[in-house]
């Protein structure tokens, strides 16, 4: 038998079976093995062809992986790595696509066995996707999930660079562009682009429904109102925990917002046109300018560290030569 990596991923939802189904289409020989607890899922998901196997047991699955990768909740993250921590071979590499690095680098410290590595990761989908299209169970996963889109990486003092690479060749892999960052400062930025607008979001329908006239606003909510309000859906308890493990970050965020505010406030009670319609000039050519760069993927390097020899470690770790990707 050839020495091949094996991959353990657990959680067979959207994000972990697109992973699978992205690792065959590179390489149909890799040996995944899948956990689920939901067993239909986990079925569906070895139909589509993510994964080789499903063990029910959280330890069996991962006992003998080289990599093992936490693709569920945030909250469930600490509760695995409990489980698995002591259980993992020497030289085992564990890693997760949680929104949240800090929180989730201090669990591994706690629970992982000093001979197993943690590096942290954060896939974003392919930009060219639809919010409802990265939506879903595994009957929704795709292949070409995070194809062209950035994948974080947030390493810190103690990661071993073999780890890192290993994570970078797996990004990509999914046909994803690595991006080096620290923990700290991924979990400042995710709080502007995803913790804030669910904190907005939250703002926006406590309001409208503590409003006296919420019962017959609702009747003309329509498009605005439903995408304004979309962060807030999800379970309570994740969506809770998303804002207070990143309570630092958001506080600072909301600071500026609340500033913001007061100067859109001050615009409207000065009841002049012209600056209210050279903020929406400007917010807008910047809004077209994101939408554009994110759709072709061009992004400023900030940040971005290059691994020497990322490309051939590819062969080293899955035992591929530096092909193109198969045909979907």
């Amino acid at each position: 038998m050839s020495e091949r990596t094996q991959i353990t991923l657990v959680g067979l939802g959207f994000v972990g079976t697109s992973i699978g189904l992205a690792l065959k289409a590179r390489d149909p020989s890799l040996s995944i093995t899948g956990h689920e607890v939901d067993p239909l899922r986990a079925r569906q998901a070895q139909r589509l062809g993510a994964v080789d196997r499903t063990r029910i047991n959280l330890i069996r699955a991962c006992e003998q992986a080289d990599l093992v990768i936490l693709a569920i909740p945030l909250l469930e993250v600490r509760d695995t790595l409990e489980v698995i921590g002591s259980e993992l071979k020497p030289g085992t590499i564990v890693t997760d696509t949680a929104s949240l690095k800090v929180p989730v680098l201090e669990w591994a410290r706690q629970w992982l066995s000093p001979q197993a590595h943690y590096v942290g990761g954060a896939p974003l989908f392919n930009p060219r996707l639809s919010p409802l299209e990265c939506a879903g169970g595994p009957e929704a996963a795709r292949a070409d999930a995070f194809e062209g889109g950035l994948y974080c990486i947030t390493p810190d003092a103690s990661t071993t660079p073999e780890a890192v690479e290993q994570l970078a060749a797996l990004a990509e892999m999914l046909g994803a562009r690595p991006i080096f960052l620290d923990p700290q400062e991924h979990d400042g930025l995710r709080a502007a682009v995803e913790a804030l607008p669910m904190l907005l979001g939250t703002v926006l329908l406590r309001t409208a429904l503590d409003s006296p006239g919420w019962r017959e606003a609702r009747k003309v909510a329509g498009p605005a109102f439903l995408q304004a309000t979309a962060p807030v859906v999800g379970q309570a308890r994740s969506q809770a925990a998303l804002l207070r493990l990143n309570r630092e970050n958001l506080l600072r965020q909301l600071n500026a917002w609340l500033e913001t505010l007061e100067r859109l406030r001050e615009m409207l009670l000065a009841e002049e046109e012209a600056p209210l319609e050279a903020l929406f000039t400007e917010l807008v050519e910047a809004r077209d300018a994101w939408m554009h760069d994110r759709r072709r993927g061009m992004w400023e390097e900030q940040g971005r560290a290059e691994l020497p020899g990322a490309g051939g470690f590819l062969k080293r770790l899955f035992g591929l030569s530096d092909r193109p990707p198969r045909s979907r």
